[in-house]
């Protein structure tokens, strides 16, 4: 009881010793303490030396912090309290930075918006196979959705449905949109399909030859052709309302150019003024004759229809069609491929070389020469000013459009590099020798991937390459390079592949019979 009494007057004397000795002195009494007090200690202690910083700080401040932590210690903080759940959740500028990182989304896509859940980006909701947090501001809803998809993707969580095409057997091109897959066949015909259920929707009929070129834009189809003709179509009504004639051999390629701006970013940054090229859409076609074609898009439910009445044999005179506007004359031999930016294009040719064009001059910038056999495809980086080519002599080379001068030759590849695509800055190349080739921009080293046959087509999007080959449909990771599963196998041949955040689709070959297989990633899984 004596002990008791003089407590006052030790925690009186305690209060007045200097740190060193309150040091000390609690040492020692901590030496003698036995375990129960000291979890008792330990118990009152902690919330003492805790500090909640979400809720001290300046609300700007703790957002900045957050920016810094990766996408699980996020959710594992917005479950420390609510306040820290407000904060977390409540600032888009966090989730904002987690799709920039993951690079799920380009910029455009990410003002994106649905108050009333996750969407898939085609005007469906996205279904999630396991559980996932639930978002409550509009750029965590796009990550919880493009994390949904993307595991999917990675473990095969799909709707997917097989029909037979209607068009022929040998698929030349496909283009997809929200609702539809557009698709060109080597018999003439276009077909479109729905791409839910697979049902024939529409033939568009008045090719003569096979369609070799196919792009969408809208509501308008652009198709160009073995008949030397390049139709335009109403997408909804199968409708023809413009026949451009004027090539004397195949359209072997097109490009479509819609009003862009085409500021450099260092131009953007000095906020001058937006500078859209061209002034209004054109289409550039490209053909085995040698020369390109630049006409004007017309719109198939605005313009006046335009149909001559002479056949692709005896095409009318160019002054005849108000929406040709000239020829791009100098290539020796085949037009291969096209690609554009503004009023600029690049045409690769048979002949070895690379044109640069001025669209709305018609004059030929520069030669690019330096490749030793045919040019077969074509990238552009719009940011860097660069065409990137690849070629019969199984090299890439990097130009720089400015001054026609080549920068780089990237190398590895065995022969034919057929298939290039840039997409967030990473250049990803296929060739005839089975190497799928993935190099980080601004190209260095490469990161090869094999089939075991010479990859027929391929699509990326920065975070994954679907690649067709081998009677497989095989699916990549961009960043690693490494292959992560197969989509589909037992395939004769796969003549086509395209994709976009929800849905792969690819025309394949089996058992003499071409299919168009149909996975849907965003909807309830059936494989």
């Amino acid at each position: 009881m004596a002990a008791l009494y003089s407590m006052p007057s030790i925690l009186t004397t305690y209060d007045q010793l200097p740190a060193n000795m309150q040091s000390f002195l609690l040492y020692q009494l901590l030496r003698r303490t036995p375990r129960p007090i000291l979890q008792f200690a330990t118990q009152t202690m902690l919330p003492v030396l805790q500090r909640d910083f979400v809720s001290e700080l300046p609300v700007e401040v703790s957002h900045h912090i957050l920016k810094f932590m990766d996408t699980r210690s996020l959710c594992r903080a917005s479950c420390v309290s609510r306040r820290w759940q407000d904060v977390v959740n409540g600032d888009a500028k966090v989730w904002r930075a987690r799709l920039s990182d993951a690079r799920v989304l380009p910029p455009a896509q990410m003002q994106c918006r649905r108050a009333d859940g996750a969407c898939d980006g085609a005007g469906g909701r996205v279904a999630a196979h396991g559980p996932v947090p639930v978002p409550t501001n509009a750029f965590k809803e796009e990550f919880a959705r493009d994390y949904v998809l993307d595991r999917n993707w990675h473990e095969g969580k799909c709707r997917h449905i097989s029909f037979v095409s209607e068009g022929g057997s040998v698929v030349t091109c496909v283009q997809l949109t929200d609702d539809y897959i557009i698709a060109g066949f080597d018999t003439k015909n276009i077909y479109v399909y729905d791409i839910t259920t697979g049902a024939t929707v529409r033939q568009l009929v008045g090719h003569e030859g096979g369609v070799w070129a196919l792009a969408v834009v809208g509501n308008t189809v652009i198709s160009g052709s073995t008949d030397r003709t390049v139709r335009i179509w109403d997408l909804e009504t199968g409708r023809c309302t413009h026949v451009f004639a004027g090539h004397s051999s195949t359209v072997r390629c097109l490009q479509v150019l819609l009003p862009t701006d085409t500021r450099t970013p260092l131009e953007r940054a000095r906020n001058e003024p937006v500078r859209y090229e061209p002034s209004e859409p054109l289409i550039v076609t490209g053909s085995r004759d040698t020369t390109l074609r630049v006409w004007k898009l017309p719109s198939p439910t605005k313009d006046t229809p335009y149909v001559p009445r002479t056949g692709a044999e005896m095409p009318p005179p160019p002054r005849t069609n108000p929406y040709f506007m000239r020829v791009l004359e100098g290539h020796t031999d085949s037009v291969r491929a096209v690609a554009g930016f503004g009023n600029l294009v690049v045409s690769g040719s048979y002949d070895f070389a690379i044109r640069v064009w001025n669209v709305v001059t018609g004059q030929c910038l520069h030669v690019l020469e330096g490749h030793t056999a045919k040019v077969y495809t074509l990238a552009l980086d719009t940011n860097l000013h660069l065409v990137i080519s690849g070629s019969l002599d199984g090299t890439i080379r990097v130009w720089d459009w400015d001054t026609g001068a080549c920068v780089r030759i990237l190398r590895g590849h065995l022969t034919l590099v057929g298939l290039l695509a840039l997409d967030h800055n990473t250049l990803v190349s296929a060739g005839a020798d089975a190497t799928l080739r993935v190099w980080d921009h601004p190209m260095q080293q490469p990161m090869p991937t094999h089939h075991t046959n010479a990859i027929t087509c391929f699509q990326h999007d920065g975070t994954k390459i679907v690649s067709g080959a081998d009677g497989t449909v095989k699916l990549w990771d961009v960043r690693t390079g490494a292959f992560v599963r197969d989509l589909l196998s037992g395939l004769s041949g796969v003549w086509q592949v395209r994709f976009d955040r929800r849905r792969c689709v690819a025309a394949v070959h089996r058992n003499d019979v071409s299919f168009f297989e149909v996975m849907d990633f965003g909807a309830e899984p059936e494989c």
